[in-house]
């Protein structure tokens, strides 16, 4: 259990960090800081972006299996 709770703050920290590197990077390219409005939505971009990336992936993985699984049977 407390592995799993281990990955989740690891899971945290590092969407955290991955907001603040954005918010930096826009920040500086419009010369100026980062509404809330302008915040939540990065965020939210980000979320989507990075559940169909991970989508994708369990599709891809679970192709392969089914794959693996029809062979097998010949």
């Amino acid at each position: 259990m407390s592995r799993r709770l281990l990955l989740i703050a690891l899971a945290i920290a590092v969407w955290a960090a991955g907001l603040a590197a954005i918010a930096w990077a826009a920040a500086a390219w419009l010369g100026r800081a980062l509404s809330t409005g302008e915040g939540v939505l990065v965020g939210v971009a980000l979320a989507v972006a990075v559940f169909v990336v991970v989508q994708g992936r369990l599709q891809r993985d679970r192709r392969k299996m089914q794959d693996m699984r029809d062979s097998a049977l010949w």
